[in-house]
């Protein structure tokens, strides 16, 4: 009786510890998907500098409050970054 108990406890503690550990893995993953959201390297304002990363918001550069940026245009040219980080339309 006693060897049953503590399988069980056991069993119930493992299976706890791997609900949580799939629990966290997923909201990794959907923080992950959700950064994949941010437009700011597809922007025309996208500068690519570390100091002044987008010349019309700066701070929301990179972050997820620019993931619905009303001032987002899609920059259609590929850049060259050792040339430059401005997008040329």
């Amino acid at each position: 009786m006693h060897l049953f108990i503590c399988f069980f406890v056991w069993a119930t503690v493992i299976s706890l510890m791997v609900w949580r550990i799939c629990q966290i893995a997923k909201q990794g993953i959907n923080y992950v998907h959700n950064l994949h959201k941010i437009p700011c390297s597809k922007c025309v304002y996208f500068t690519g500098n570390y100091h002044l990363k987008c010349t019309v918001h700066p701070i929301k550069a990179l972050s997820e409050e620019a993931i619905d940026c009303r001032d987002f245009e899609f920059c259609s040219h590929r850049r060259d970054r050792s040339k430059s980080h401005y997008c040329k339309t």
